[in-house]
């Protein structure tokens, strides 16, 4: 199961969770500067064509990597992106919504191969 976390200033991140905040190669690359909801949903919303095109369709290696790696931990246990935005909108929300997918998808290739 994917979920989305709140990360918190001096506290550790715990197994199964994952920053995704702009230390990581899939954090939001367009910064909030009046922190009003209305930015938020402009940003949210970039990142959403961002993650399209520069990182499902470009591929860079270590934004593509953590991807792969946190859908290989999503396969197998429980994932929490973790980002400082959260419970509000996040770009997090992009992130956890193709991982849900391809988990989907890798289940249902599996109901295939068992039924053959």
């Amino acid at each position: 199961m994917v979920k989305i976390g709140k990360k918190k200033a001096g506290i550790p991140l715990t197994y199964g969770q994952y920053a995704v905040d702009r230390t990581s190669p899939l954090g939001n690359p367009y910064p909030m500067t009046t922190k009003s909801s209305e930015e938020r949903d402009k940003v949210c919303d970039a990142y959403d064509e961002y993650f399209q095109r520069e990182i499902l369709g470009k591929r860079p290696k270590r934004a593509w990597e953590y991807l792969c790696m946190l859908l290989e931990r999503a396969l197998t246990g429980d994932v929490e992106l973790m980002c400082w935005c959260h419970p509000q909108r996040c770009h997090a929300e992009t992130i956890k919504s193709w991982l849900d997918e391809q988990v989907s998808l890798e289940r249902q290739r599996e109901m295939i191969s068992a039924g053959e």
